[in-house]
């Protein structure tokens, strides 16, 4: 083999490069014709490894750097002018501002590509000294596959941010609320339980009982149901968020945009990873994986997930009857009263088949357990003797809410290969079940979860500070709560709520994505279907101490009938009041198209066209008005009559249907004078389903489908030799027909209505800079306002009138509210997000020796956020700090110490105001508390 020097001039020298996705023996010898540099190495290297796409112009070593990305290898110029190919070194794995995957090997595999570029010897070392000195500090070439096909993320003409492998250990991001402290204009809601989460990009928000408004597609397979979005992130290679409407290729429910996480897949080298960490709460986990060949075509990876956290939110009852003795519990029985409590169990197992040169075919299951507490609000309740005072109570229930899920995932992928492009069909069926508060799960406590979320003792010692000599001693408001509250919590009664859900979804998506010649025009074409089955059920109960107990068991009544349901008397027993349940039946299809099409080499126009059809059946099985024959609940144990009053009482068995669809265009403008700038200009229009209420609902039996139009103009460069990537984005959103929640807690129903008209507009921008070598720095933040434009006067009627009929208190209605009322909420913001947010982090790499210390900090800023549309109740401004420090040694392994909101500030995940639960009795908001400080420590070990 012979190695020609070379001049600084030619090493440094540009190429226009258009290498597509294909074997890397195969890209390389594309690299080499069009560099004209001759590639020796051994075949055995770069067997069964895919070659990343590289396109525009970039000097040999950055398009060296490009293609290997994703390979476990890595190319450098070496003193004697001959580009090395060897395995990532401990270094490479781990700063990011070098770009390289990580991945940990102790095999030594190395080859020379060797240039041909003829050159004077006289010139070797000031090219070599050039190199160095340009290449010593630059940011990653980031690759994504948001839009189905490998892009460089600066010319997407969309805001896309990506999270690789490194960044996720990291920054121990194991969950999507991890994910999006770390964007700005994204923010994410947690309520009654980990459960139900809800994730908000540029303010299109999801609600409890709504279907997602951001698409979440986990190994190519879009979630089917809100529950999927707070899984565990485990084994994961990357995570991307694409945001404004994706409508045109990721379909209903991608309104507000896409967070697509890609775990990490079987490769053709043995390789594993063992993590295990404690911490505070009680924290114990530990996670591994395993992945290699079985065969020379087929190959394995497993993955699982153990984490349980025992807690940091006290429940104030249960921890006053556990000092006494654990004797005067009933049911299962823990050491301390804490609410929060988790435990995960996760597992996911993948097979992969080289059926040929041409076709793959990889399969994927997946199960995801989750068993945590819910329901741990606490009540603020407004004073009767100043409307603008409050009593908080502290968080208070008879027992300790369990939520339980599972999901089983079942994925077939196959890929195949044709000269013109790939074919690609995604089969996946998907079990989800979900239920919290059910009597005998919870903890302490037989009966179900309290729902006027304090216990009956608290709510005595509250009446009681009243009054006179109390701690708040004020004769009207004890006369006030004493008549709201008094009865009921001395008498030791309280309301109990169970909810159940049980999802089914088949999925089938089949797609062409062309091939990426270089050519000027490119297109991903493919057409979709879901079938969806969901059982629901949301009880409520009447609980009643059992005689010669304090704490009673459920359901003393007697059933109504031989294998009835037991129907509470409101007196001597505990049973059931009310039982909404309904099963759906959903059929949704779609067919898309999108294309590339280079007007010149610099100019790009993208295009793109959905049509999405969903069609929607409701069977009503029992409700407040349901005429159940006698057989169910009814409504406070008596059905009403569908014979005397059709119009507002259904048959049990009675079938409601629609059909909801959509066009959902996009275009997109993107200009690219160089590799250093991307200019563009982006329209897109987003769409989600509408849908039915239970029967009984309240506001309305239907809700509308939502329609988001969204304009965006933006700029992304990459400055100083790569080493600062900067963008900005300014978008307008016209919103039609905005989903809100509502929850008649008169007769437990959840239901969603429509805001007609709505408009949001804001800015953006981020920015990374790769100070040294090992430092890098990244700052990003965002900026909106929203304005409802249009409200539904005969919603807004109805919804006052309630408030005025239900609300104890003398002023029901706040003179804020009243005149927000009186305006139709004319120019009112949107709830339930931050219009204010910005990010900062840091990563410093320390090298010492062949190890090093790799310290990270993040910094999350929130504001601006109000919880309903009168805007009188708004989280304060909150800044959450996580930081981690860890030490890895050059053989694989790292401890690293960790912690969120490490400065434990309190906060609220969410803020549910009287307006939107609608109690009877004394005015109160429900508060759900964010998590406090969590740290730890983690041992990690790859080999």
């Amino acid at each position: 083999m012979f190695a020609f020097n070379a001049q600084a001039k030619e090493i440094n020298q540009e190429y226009d490069f258009n290498i597509p996705v294909q074997s890397l023996s195969q890209a390389l010898n594309e690299l080499s014709d069009v560099a004209k540099i001759s590639f020796l190495f051994p075949y055995e290297l770069v067997e069964n490894k895919t070659g990343s796409l590289v396109q525009g112009k970039y000097t040999v070593q950055q398009a060296l750097s490009l293609l290997l990305k994703n390979s476990g290898l890595e190319g450098e110029l070496s003193d004697k002018k001959a580009f090395v190919i060897k395995p990532l070194s401990p270094k490479s794995q781990n700063n990011e501002n070098l770009g390289k995957e990580p991945m940990n090997t102790q095999k030594t595999l190395l080859a020379s590509i060797f240039t041909m570029l003829f050159s004077s010897a006289g010139n070797a070392q000031d090219a070599d000294t050039n190199t160095a000195e340009n290449n010593a500090a630059q940011l990653e070439v980031i690759t994504v596959n948001a839009r189905r096909r490998t892009e460089n993320l600066q010319e997407v003409p969309d805001t896309v941010v990506s999270m690789g492998e490194a960044l996720i250990s990291r920054a121990n991001i194991t969950t999507a609320v991890d994910v999006t402290t770390r964007m700005p204009n994204v923010s994410m809601v947690e309520s009654l339980s980990p459960t139900s989460t809800y994730i908000m990009v540029r303010g299109i928000a999801s609600v409890r009982n709504s279907e997602p408004a951001v698409a979440m597609i986990i190994d190519g397979v879009q979630v089917g149901s809100a529950t999927e979005m707070s899984q565990s992130f485990f084994d994961v290679e990357q995570i991307e968020l694409l945001k404004g409407p994706q409508g045109a290729l990721y379909g209903r429910n991608a309104i507000g945009g896409a967070l697509i996480v890609t775990s990490k897949k079987p490769g053709d080298t043995l390789e594993g990873k063992i993590t295990t960490g404690i911490g505070n709460g009680g924290l114990f986990e530990v996670s591994g994986s395993l992945a290699g060949p079985i065969t020379d075509d087929l190959y394995f990876r497993v993955a699982g997930n153990n984490r349980s956290f025992d807690g940091l939110i006290h429940n104030e009852y249960l921890e006053g009857l556990l000092e006494k003795s654990n004797a005067g519990v009933v049911g299962k029985v823990q050491t301390d009263s804490l609410m929060d409590f988790q435990k995960n169990n996760d597992f996911r197992a993948q097979l992969f088949w080289e059926a040929s040169n041409k076709t793959t075919v990889n399969y994927r299951f997946a199960k995801n357990d989750l068993t945590a507490g819910a329901m741990f609000y606490r009540n603020i309740f407004r004073l009767e003797s100043d409307e603008n005072a409050t009593y908080e109570a502290p968080i208070s229930s008879e027992s300790n809410p369990v939520a339980v899920r599972t999901i089983d995932t079942n994925t077939l992928k196959i890929d195949h290969e044709f000269d013109s492009g790939t074919l690609t069909s995604v089969s996946n069926y998907t079990d989800t079940n979900e239920r919290y508060g059910v009597a005998g799960e919870n903890i302490g406590s037989n009966r179900t979860a309290n729902v006027w979320f304090q216990s009956a003792a608290q709510a005595t010692e509250m009446v009681d500070s009243f009054a006179p000599g109390g701690a708040n001693a004020n004769p009207i408001d004890y006369a006030f709560f004493e008549s709201s509250v008094g009865g009921n919590s001395r008498a030791g009664v309280f309301a109990g709520s169970d909810q159940q859900y049980d999802v089914q979804t088949f999925s089938q998506d089949l797609r062409f994505v062309s091939e990426d010649d270089g050519g000027k025009f490119s297109y991903v074409a493919g057409a979709y279907l879901l079938l969806t089955e969901r059982a629901d059920s949301i009880r409520a109960t009447w609980e009643v101490p059992s005689v010669g107990s304090d704490i009673g068991e459920s359901f003393t009544c007697d059933p109504k009938y031989p294998g009835g349901p037991i129907i509470s008397d409101f007196s001597s027993c505990s049973g059931v009041i009310l039982s909404t349940q309904n099963t759906q039946d959903n059929s949704a299809w779609a067919m898309y198209f999108s294309s590339d099409y280079k007007i010149t080499d610099e100019l790009t126009l993208t295009t793109a066209l959905r049509y999405d059809e969903d069609s929607r059946e409701v069977t009503r099985i029992d409700g407040p008005t349901v005429d159940t024959m006698g057989k169910g609940v009814g409504a406070f144990g008596a059905d009403c009559d569908s014979v005397a009053d059709p119009d507002n009482c259904a048959v049990t068995g009675s079938k409601v249907s629609d059909t909801f669809s959509a066009w959902q265009p996009k275009a997109s403008l993107a200009y690219v004078p160089n590799k250093n700038y991307t200019y563009y200009a982006t329209y897109a229009r987003g769409f989600r389903s509408g849908g039915f209420n239970a029967s009984g609902a309240l506001l309305t039996d239907t809700y509308k489908s939502e329609i988001l139009d969204s304009y965006e103009l933006g700029i992304k460069a990459s400055l100083m030799d790569n080493r600062m990537r900067a963008s900005v984005a300014t978008f307008y959103q016209d919103y039609e027909n905005v989903q809100q929640f509502e929850f008649d807690g008169n007769v437990f129903i959840q239901s969603l209505y429509n805001i007609p008209e709505s408009t949001i507009n804001g800015i953006e921008g981020s920015i990374e800079f790769a100070a040294t070598e090992n430092l890098t720095i990244n700052a990003a933040f965002g900026l909106m306002d929203s304005s409802i434009d249009q409200y539904d006067p005969a919603i807004r009627d109805n919804i006052e009138e309630q408030l005025g009929g239900r609300i104890a208190n003398g002023k029901a209605i706040p003179d804020h509210t009243q005149d927000d009322f009186d305006n139709n909420f004319k120019g009112a913001k949107l709830p339930n997000f931050a219009h204010q947010t910005a990010n900062i982090g840091m990563q410093h790499n320390l090298p010492l020796g062949d190890n090093y210390l790799i310290t990270r900090i993040d910094y999350n800023f929130s504001s601006d956020q109000q919880w309903w549309l009168d805007g009188e109740d708004h989280q304060d401004n909150v800044g959450l700090f996580d930081a981690s420090i860890g030490y890895e040694f050059e053989n694989g392994l790292e401890v690293r110490a960790w912690c969120k909101n490490c400065t434990d500030v309190e906060y609220d995940s969410e803020y549910s105001p009287a307006e939107r639960e609608l109690f009877g009795g004394a005015a109160k908001d429900l508060a759900y508390p964010g998590r406090g400080r969590t740290a730890g420590i983690k041992v990690e070990y790859s080999f």
